[in-house]
């Protein structure tokens, strides 16, 4: 049986945006950020209509700085739900941890940029991430 991820859910779980100087970046016409981004991955398993599925949820924290100024902090969780069709029983794991991740990440950085720019500011571009090379670090396995 081959391997298959199938998407039963991708929603927005929170979202928040707090700009912290609205009057200043008002003032900003041509400016260069220095953002700070924090990315965490968790996973949970549940049973929806005797189906397991998997919640996998990528929760970020963006901090953005102009001139050593902060200028707003964003918060978010980008979700989704999954099941998993052929997967070996330790290989589950590592599925949830490093693909799931990156089917929501389109998202993520879809949302971000979309509430930067439509809260007034510059779009928020996140950069790829490397789930494999994340969770291969976490579990002390080596990265090929």
């Amino acid at each position: 049986m081959s391997k298959q991820i199938n998407i039963k859910k991708i929603f927005l779980a929170n979202s928040e945006i707090n700009v912290l100087d609205p009057v200043n970046s008002m003032q900003l016409d041509d400016y260069t950020v220095d953002t700070e981004m924090n990315c965490k991955s968790e996973y949970t398993e549940m049973t929806y209509n005797g189906v397991e599925i998997h919640m996998v949820a990528l929760q970020f924290q963006i901090f953005c700085n102009v001139k050593n100024d902060p200028m707003y902090n964003m918060n978010f969780s980008q979700n989704g739900f999954f099941s998993l069709k052929g997967y070996e029983h330790e290989e589950v794991e590592e599925a949830l941890a490093i693909e799931c991740p990156q089917i929501l990440m389109p998202y993520a950085r879809l949302h971000a940029e979309y509430l930067t720019k439509n809260t007034g500011l510059a779009p928020t571009l996140i950069q790829d991430i490397d789930f494999k090379e994340a969770y291969y670090k976490e579990i002390g396995k080596e990265y090929k």
